[in-house]
């Protein structure tokens, strides 16, 4: 048996109810960390630190953690919005409109929230959704140069 965990302390309610919850799958599974880890194919660490309270994990590491426990991966998911959205109140009101923004600053903020709002989803899914195929900062064959330095 490990070591006993520490209290989970945090301003975000949501996400102390998402550890307590990860906490209580694993704890039910009777497995340590380790062997969940051995399961998934990841670092017993990563498993520890969605566990610990004092960040909003991964949707990956929150989904692979519920998968690997047996759990309902809808009520993870839930659970993990929930996190996500009481993150995003405490770190202040966002502006009401595109015309309060005023300056870079508030626009990388907004944006973040958006990004964040949405799920954090990768550039691949970004580009799933956006029906490009690709951003354009993407790295691929379409935006290597050319051997013969064509454009």
């Amino acid at each position: 048996m490990g070591r006993k965990e520490r209290p989970i302390a945090s301003s975000n309610r949501a996400l102390v109810r998402l550890a307590r919850w990860l906490r209580d799958q694993r704890s039910n599974t009777g497995c340590s960390y380790a062997e969940l880890a051995a399961r998934l194919g990841l670092h017993a660490t990563a498993l520890q630190r969605a566990a610990s309270g004092q960040s909003v994990p991964s949707e990956r590491s929150v989904r692979a953690y519920a998968i690997a426990c047996g759990a309902p991966v809808d009520t993870a998911m839930d659970l993990w919005r929930q996190a996500r959205r009481g993150r995003l109140r405490s770190a202040g009101p966002a502006p009401a409109s595109p015309q309060d923004i005023d300056g870079v600053e508030m626009l990388r903020a907004a944006l973040r929230e958006l990004y964040e709002v949405a799920g954090r989803p990768s550039v691949r899914v970004m580009e799933m959704r956006a029906g490009t195929g690709r951003l354009p900062h993407s790295t691929g064959p379409s935006h290597r140069a050319r051997p013969d330095g064509a454009a």
